[in-house]
């Protein structure tokens, strides 16, 4: 897999470098430093995934990543950033972000990561039994868990200690012959599973 990594801090270029070569996937790693030269070579080879810092000057993270989707809608692009802003990360994803990620980041996380975007199931989802009926998309603290034979969409909030999940949003489908309390036990379950996964929340396993 083709990666292009855009940071103006040389530093950040060597972390993240060392990081995303941790992970599971075989990256072909290039990097840029501005968001110019992003474009430039961007629109002259091609690469199956963009990393994409948002704070950069000249050219910003969310202008690039604009001229990225202009030249092809289809960019996996994941926008990089050490700050947690909810407006910013919407707009990011409004401009065809596929996702965000907050340094510092795991190869765990990379690993999940990739696996949505590309629409792979994760290992541990691969193997879950019922669960793995679950399409799983995190954004911030958002986690949405849609079953995808019915369409039921279960969008939880969750927090890192003690790892939780509060379930605000439920969409339903009337005609489905599965009802949507049947459902809810498993989607939560595949919605800790990923997380676990992403290395983002850990469990305390029963003795």
């Amino acid at each position: 897999m083709r990666v292009l990594l855009v940071d103006d801090s040389r530093v950040s270029l060597k972390v993240m470098r060392k990081v995303l070569g941790s992970s599971i996937f075989h990256l072909n790693i290039e990097e840029v430093c501005t968001g110019v030269d992003a474009v430039v070579r961007f629109n002259s080879e091609a690469f199956d995934v963009v990393f994409l810092d948002v704070n950069m000057p000249g050219l910003d993270g969310h202008a690039t990543l604009a001229k990225l989707m202009l030249a092809n809608p289809q960019a996996k692009v994941v926008m990089i950033s050490s700050e947690h802003n909810g407006l910013r990360e919407r707009e990011a994803i409004r401009l065809g972000a596929a996702a965000i990620m907050h340094k510092p980041f795991f190869p765990t996380e990379i690993d999940a990561v990739l696996h949505r975007i590309f629409g792979l199931l994760s290992p541990k989802l691969a193997t879950g039994g019922c669960i793995r009926n679950f399409g799983i998309k995190i954004l911030g603290r958002t986690i949405a868990v849609e079953h995808v034979e019915t369409g039921h969409l279960f969008e939880y909030v969750w927090f890192r200690e003690p790892p939780y999940l509060r379930l605000p949003f439920v969409r339903a489908n009337e005609t489905a012959t599965i009802p949507v309390a049947d459902l809810m036990g498993n989607a939560k379950k595949a919605a800790m599973l990923e997380l676990e996964n992403a290395n983002l929340v850990h469990q305390e396993k029963a003795a």
